[in-house]
């Protein structure tokens, strides 16, 4: 049996893409904010109109492609900063506050101190690799208990994954973590929000 059970993982989220205009660098970063935003807010109304801040943003948004900084991350991480602070005037982080070139410099050393806490890296199982996972802790479980009872290691592995079953799930475990890695890096590279 292989040791490695196929699974999909959340890529980092992405930097801004080197050539795209003004108006899709602002729309980056809304979209990053709205997803950091959500995930850290649940019940909180989506920003859709930006244009009196339009210049602030974009200048922010190349401030990060400067510095190699996701804007996910940066978004996740000054709305976490936010929340830790006290005596805030509003309960949700302003996209003014999140994204705001000056801050970008004089907070990327708390930045720099968290960052890993803004990657990637979550495992994503599918339903085979689940299977697979749940016959193995079976199995391993009725091993243990094996001398008690007399069992022969052989048979207990042939119960659980008789005639070629690991093989088979395996492989359809391994395509289907494929198919989702696909999924995942082409959403991270349009910079959906994947959880950071």
């Amino acid at each position: 049996m292989p040791d490695v059970i196929p699974v999909a993982m959340i890529p980092d989220p992405p930097l801004l893409p080197n050539k795209i205009s003004d108006d899709q660098i602002v729309a980056w970063l809304v979209k990053a904010y709205n997803g950091a935003k959500q995930s850290r807010y649940p019940s909180s109304v989506y920003v859709k109109c930006i244009s009196m801040h339009y210049n602030s943003l974009h200048a922010c948004g190349c401030k990060l492609r400067e510095y190699h900084i996701a804007p996910a991350a940066w978004a996740a991480f000054s709305i976490d900063l936010w929340k830790k602070a006290p005596n805030k005037r509003q309960a949700i982080a302003p996209i003014t506050w999140v994204f705001n070139a000056t801050m970008v410099l004089s907070r990327i050393e708390l930045y720099e101190i968290d960052r890993l806490n803004y990657r990637g890296g979550q495992i994503v199982e599918n339903e085979h690799s689940r299977e697979i996972k749940r016959r193995e802790l079976l199995m391993q479980r009725d091993l243990l208990n094996a001398d008690s009872k007399g069992e022969l290691a052989i048979d207990i592995k042939s119960r659980y994954f008789p005639g070629g079953l690991y093989e088979q799930l395996f492989k359809a475990a391994k395509r289907q973590a494929e198919i989702d890695q696909a999924r995942l890096d082409e959403q991270a590279q349009r910079g959906d929000w994947m959880g950071w």
